[in-house]
C-alpha cells in the first residue's frame, strides 16, 4: 500500500503533466493561428504578383 507521501507526489506530478499538456496545446493553437496568417499573407501576396504581371502584360500590348 503506498504511503501518503507516494500519493502525494503521484498527484502533484499529474497535475503537472496536466499543465504542461494545456500549455502544449495553447502553443500549438498559436503556431496554427499564425500559419494561417502567414498562408493568407502568402497567397495575397501571390494574387496581387499576378496581378502586377497582367498589368505589366496589358500595359506591354498596349505599347
Amino acid at each position: 500500500m503506498p504511503n501518503v507521501c507516494q500519493t502525494v507526489m503521484i498527484f502533484v506530478l499529474n497535475q503537472l503533466l496536466i499543465t504542461f499538456q494545456q500549455i502544449l496545446n495553447i502553443v500549438a493553437l498559436q503556431i496554427r493561428v499564425e500559419v494561417e496568417i502567414i498562408l493568407e499573407m502568402l497567397i495575397k501576396a501571390a494574387m496581387i504578383k499576378a496581378q502586377n504581371a497582367q498589368l505589366e502584360n496589358c500595359f506591354a500590348n498596349i505599347l
